[in-house]
């Protein structure tokens, strides 16, 4: 046994594959918890240590009074736990197992309780579960639901990335078909997957494809389907088996669309009315679609009810012996009548044309069947159970549901069927009401999530082409939220607009200043306007334009390091400089130091002297050639600069084209307006302004670099 710091380990409560949970007492707040250690398997590494705490200690914020709540999780040795809330109880698992199956009622209870907690879960912290099932489940001494390993959720991704076994990922037979796959980024909805083979499981007695390898059983997730839960337990109402088609689809997509849909839907189911929502496909579930919930039931002899016997009263039958009497007084009276009206029409004695008088014979009165009012009680019934059957087998189709109770309201007008009818219209018109306000708010909140990922363009052509369900009665609604959308849509089209507007003329401005200081020579100064220009927020789309820009300034400005740079290069070298008062001295380099050249000039076989000169006693021609070669955009810039000094503008232009063009193409405009030309050629610079070869920084040690 693991002996932890801090608690005192009192009896084991159970083990399984992946785990053992203890019974203890928290020392410090002399309190009963439970301790959850996870096998050894898991990772040693202290990053994971880290991971596995940190997510453990997010799960462990998690408060509803349908989670067993995460007071800890740590590791000693390699070894993970959690410390848990201690509920005195047993699981759904132990319950069913002692059962052999729950009652529809109780079950319905505890998924209830179930999807109220994830819900909290997912809503609150994204968190699925992915090991729903019914040991898993805990119903504690007072009957309240938890559900537990919550916090061991939190991990899953983290550890099933270092090998672990798929024991961590979920339980084979209450697995989502895409977390068999073991496909990511899982959702709420495998979680109602699971929950419907937890539901399934607690309704029949059976786990989905029992008997079946656990590898085989996820391969069966995917592509297998078992028997309606209304085949295996004939005792279950229609209506839960609507209810698991739906929870067990194959694809998540046919699923409910939330924890708040599943849990109307159970909501029905409890009180005995049928799911709302449309099914996919027959075939589209894991569970198969029995007759025994789709034909119509032949209705049972049932004992009369007060209301039935109230109506029978009304209607009781006539005796026959009164029938008999009024049909015979009625009899005589039309035979009377006929032989006053004979007589008046053709005298006494005689008859109508072709009538020949002979003794007349009356017949034997035939008793007339009286109305029977109980065969026509069970006709409207008929009607009736066959229009809540109909509804039954059709949910979600509430148009034509109404037209069908009243066509049984106005066939048993006066009838207990009738009032029965306008009560189902009723409740039918008021869950079409609420069905109508949740699709109307499934609509809005649709448009909202499109427009914040996709912009109110693609909301509104969302709005504008629904197809699904109450198209008609959301159709005023859905062209006013799309008229909105458009709206927006335009505003932040112009306002788009506007702001490239400003943020161009922000960007041509910044270049602009930048070429009239590279025209009015201030290295300097187009530095810092590109600096600013860079770190502008409102220029962030063009920085890099500028932090170009900037970095060809940085080069110039260290221009002069670059030419001393050259001289510190040739240390020990016998080099020729020219100097600014046209002379040139062949010297020793001895040193380079604080912008000083030193060096021994030769004054005759024996003598020697020591010489200093600094950047500013070279001649231009020098530290042009020291500069480097002209494709370097620094080199360039100034080189373009000092023959703009001297006017020499053809060549300042050709110097400028290795600049980046964002500023070359402005310079040349410049240049072309001075010169008063549409454009300037590129000629070749004369040999006062031009370093020639690329290797000028490195001249011969005999004598200077020449083109």
């Amino acid at each position: 046994m693991l002996e932890i710091p801090g608690f005192e380990m009192q009896s084991k409560l159970g083990a399984g594959g992946m785990a053992e949970v203890w019974k203890a007492r928290q020392v410090s707040l002399d309190r009963t918890v439970a301790i959850k250690i996870l096998s050894a398997q898991f990772s040693q590494e202290s990053e994971d240590v880290k991971r596995f705490q940190q997510e453990a200690q997010a799960a462990a914020k998690l408060k509803h009074s349908g989670i067993v709540q995460v007071y800890d999780a740590n590791a000693i040795g390699g070894t993970y736990y959690f410390v848990m809330e201690y509920v005195a109880g047993y699981t759904a698992g132990e319950w069913l197992r002692r059962k052999g199956m729950i009652p529809e009622k109780d079950a319905l209870l505890v998924v209830e309780c179930v999807a109220d907690a994830l819900a909290y879960a997912w809503d609150t912290a994204r968190v699925v579960h992915c090991d729903i099932k019914p040991d898993n489940i805990m119903i504690d001494a007072d009957g309240s639901v938890k559900v537990t390993d919550l916090g061991l959720a939190r991990t899953i991704s983290a550890m099933s990335a270092h090998g672990l076994t798929e024991e961590v990922l979920g339980t084979p037979a209450y697995m989502a078909p895409e977390q068999a796959r073991g496909e990511t980024g899982l959702d709420f909805r495998a979680d109602i997957y699971s929950l419907g083979a937890t539901l399934y499981h607690m309704l029949t007695g059976k786990l989905l494809f029992q008997g079946n390898p656990d590898e085989q059983v996820m391969e069966m997730q995917v592509s297998h389907t078992v028997p309606d839960p209304i085949e295996v337990n004939p005792s279950l109402s229609k209506a839960v088996s609507w209810l698991l088609e739906k929870m067990l689809a194959k694809d998540r997509a046919d699923r409910y669309e939330s924890w708040q849909a599943l849990r109307a839907d159970v909501a029905r189911v409890r009180s005995g009315m049928m799911p709302l929502g449309r099914l996919g496909p027959k075939s589209a579930s894991t569970v198969t679609r029995s007759s025994k919930r789709t034909v119509a039931t032949v209705p049972r002899t049932k004992r009369p009810n007060p209301i039935t016997v109230a109506s029978q009263r009304t209607e009781r039958a006539v005796p026959l012996w009164v029938f008999l009497l009024v049909v015979g007084i009625a009899a005589l009276l039309v035979a009377g009548l006929f032989k006053i009206l004979e007589g008046q029409m053709y005298g006494p004695g005689q008859h109508a044309p072709g009538v020949v008088n002979t003794p007349q014979v009356q017949p034997p009165v035939q008793p007339v069947q009286p109305h029977d009012p109980g065969a026509v009680n069970e006709q409207y019934k008929a009607m009736f159970e066959t229009a809540r059957q109909w509804v039954q087998d059709n949910p979600g189709q509430y148009d034509d549901a109404i037209a069908r109770y009243r066509m049984v309201m106005k066939k048993a007008v006066g009838t207990q069927y009738e009032v029965m009818a306008a009560k189902a219209i009723r409740d039918l018109a008021n869950d079409r009401a609420l069905e109508l306000e949740r699709t109307a708010e499934q609509i809005r909140k649709r448009t909202e999530s499109i427009e914040k990922e996709n912009g109110p363009a693609a909301a509104a052509a969302y709005l504008e082409n629904y197809g699904g369900p109450f198209r008609a009665d959301t159709q005023r609604m859905r062209s006013e939220e799309a008229r909105a959308c458009r709206a927006r849509h335009d505003a932040a089209e112009s306002a788009k607009v506007e702001k490239t507007k400003r943020e161009e003329g922000r960007y041509t401005a910044a270049l602009d200043a930048i070429a009239d200081a590279i025209m009015d020579p201030g290295v300097e100064s187009g530095r810092g306007i590109a600096m600013n220009a860079m770190n502008d927020p409102a220029l962030a789309g063009r920085s890099h334009v500028f932090a170009a820009i900037k970095k060809v300034f940085d080069d110039a400005g260290d221009m002069d390091n670059r030419i001393l740079n050259s001289f510190a290069a040739q240390k020990g070298d016998t080099v020729t400089v020219m100097l600014n008062n046209n002379t040139t001295k062949t010297i020793v380099v001895d040193a380079v130091g604080d912008g000083l050249v030193t060096g021994t000039l030769r004054m005759g076989t024996t003598a020697f002297v020591t010489v200093r000169f600094g950047l500013k006693d070279l001649a231009v021609r020098e530290r042009l050639q020291r500069m480097g070669g002209d494709t370097d955009p620094a080199v360039g810039l100034v080189k373009g600069q000092m023959a703009l000094a001297a006017k020499a503008y053809d060549k300042a232009a050709k110097y400028f084209e290795v600049l980046p063009p964002e500023i070359r193409d402005r310079l040349m405009v410049r240049i072309a307006r001075i010169e008063g030309a549409a454009a300037v050629p590129a000629s070749v610079a004369p040999e006062a302004v031009s370093t020639g070869d690329t290797n000028a920084a490195s001249p011969s040690s005999t004598k200077p670099p020449t083109r």
